[in-house]
């Protein structure tokens, strides 16, 4: 008896066998925000892979910050592909990224490693958003501004990683170089409760998320603020340079004030972070004599302390 195969049976004995063996899985995923031709923000994912039995790919993503949810499909490439882009799936929220070959006869390959975990807003936004809670009805939040296409900001607010996002108010305004520092007080939170923050820009066509930051409301009150001491006004070649002593306790910001002198009206130039003690006014006119002061501010601005006055003239 001819125990050989014939060359037709052994051609499909050998793709049986074939499509039992497990496909390799994925490696090198990543993924990152990037534009499309129309100016976009889209997700980029690539990844590698060293076998050409696949049929497609499946791209999954997951939540980072509701691990308790499964990894679902987000969309698919095919085969011999490396890279896709994808709709942002939810703007502001951040998220992780793994790639599954799949072939014929169902065949799946492992999951792949995962990317390293991207927040998904666009390129040009809000960014650096930072907040303090001064005192048990305010929270205080400051934030760079980076968008130079926007009508304003919208400020949005959740309680604790729980509840949905919700916007609470906007902020008017487009970019000013010189003021690339921009803030907003919520006085409508109540004491000892846990807040998400984040900033959407206003635009026309789409709409891009800062990072967001937390903050607990304290249940009492903070004790009078201290004013700074010993403000100077040094000259520079491209600027005035101040700097002062922090003394202060339990203040929300250092807010710095400017006045032409003679002139009675005090104008703002700027928020400084807690524990300042310095600030460089670089938009002087030649010649021209200014006055300073700083202010430790607290509790919605409602409370302030006052620093003496400096004054310098500008080279």
């Amino acid at each position: 008896m001819n125990d050989r195969l014939t060359p037709a049976v052994q051609k499909l004995e050998d793709r049986r066998c074939f499509a039992q063996t497990p496909l390799p899985l994925p490696f090198d995923v990543s993924a990152a925000i990037v534009l499309d031709s129309s100016q976009r923000p889209v997700v980029e994912v690539t990844w590698n892979f060293l076998n050409k039995r696949e049929t497609g790919f499946r791209i999954e993503h997951r939540n980072e910050d509701d691990l308790l949810k499964p990894w679902q499909t987000i969309g698919y490439a095919p085969a011999n592909a490396t890279l896709t882009t994808l709709a942002v799936p939810q703007p502001g929220v951040r998220y992780r990224f793994r790639v599954v070959a799949f072939g014929n006869e169902g065949l799946l390959s492992p999951a792949s490693d995962v990317s390293p975990r991207i927040n998904l807003r666009g390129p040009l936004s809000a960014d650096n958003l930072t907040i303090s809670a001064p005192g048990p009805n305010a929270v205080r939040l400051s934030w760079t501004d980076l968008a130079d296409d926007q009508s304003g900001y919208n400020i949005e607010r959740r309680f604790s990683e729980t509840g949905p996002w919700q916007s609470i108010s906007t902020v008017s305004g487009v970019r000013d170089p010189f003021r690339p520092f921009l803030g907003f007080t919520d006085t409508t939170v109540s004491p000892g409760v846990d807040y998400d923050y984040r900033i959407t820009t206003l635009r026309n066509d789409r709409t891009n998320y800062s990072n967001y930051a937390a903050a607990r409301t304290p249940t009492k009150t903070p004790r009078a603020l201290k004013a700074p001491t010993n403000l100077s006004a040094a000259v520079r070649s491209d600027g005035i340079q101040l700097t002062w002593n922090d003394n202060t306790v339990g203040e929300d910001s250092y807010l710095i004030q400017r006045r032409i002198e003679g002139d009675s009206v005090w104008n703002d130039l700027e928020f400084v972070g807690v524990n300042s003690e310095f600030y460089f006014n670089g938009n002087v006119g030649p010649g021209v004599t200014y006055e300073y002061r700083v202010v430790a501010a607290g509790l919605l601005n409602r409370v302030r302390a006052f620093s003496n006055v400096a004054i310098a003239t500008a080279g």
